[in-house]
């Protein structure tokens, strides 16, 4: 630790890291762990609950490969989890399910909804108004010349 000719302490690179490796932030990156699937993946909820705040998450996501990959693999679950429900919609036959899951992972084969535009009609009329007014001006200037 280090302290400024204006008062204020600096960290040093090794004062963060024994902060970081400390007993309390050890327990509180356990525990959000334990809660993260529980929670269905709600940052917020956990860390109101673990009364710290988002940054804090955040920066053990950077700073923390091992609890990176700990919430990753929780991620992961939740999705499988999601899967697997959606899954057992799709085996009752639940179109809905059914039509979601094509849009998803069928759209190789063309389960896709194809969005198209028409710029015909009234909306685009003023432009070829325009151009033709245009196009008629400047020639009517070249007969001049």
């Amino acid at each position: 630790m280090t302290k400024k000719s204006d008062g204020k302490i600096i960290l040093a690179e090794s004062d963060k890291l024994k902060k970081e490796d400390s007993p309390n932030t050890k327990l509180k990156k356990k525990n959000f762990i334990n809660m993260f699937y529980e929670s269905t993946g709600n940052v917020s909820h956990i860390c109101k609950t673990l009364n710290m705040s988002r940054q804090c998450y955040y920066e053990w996501m950077e700073k923390d490969p091992e609890f990176a990959s700990a919430i990753n693999n929780e991620s992961e679950a939740l999705l499988d989890f999601a899967e697997s429900k959606l899954f057992e919609k799709m085996n009752k036959g639940d179109v809905i399910s059914l039509i979601f899951f094509l849009k998803c992972k069928g759209k190789n084969r063309g389960y896709v909804e194809k969005v198209e535009h028409d710029v015909r009609g009234a909306l685009f009329e003023h432009l070829k108004v325009e151009i033709e007014f245009i196009e008629r001006g400047n020639g009517d200037k070249r007969d001049q010349d």
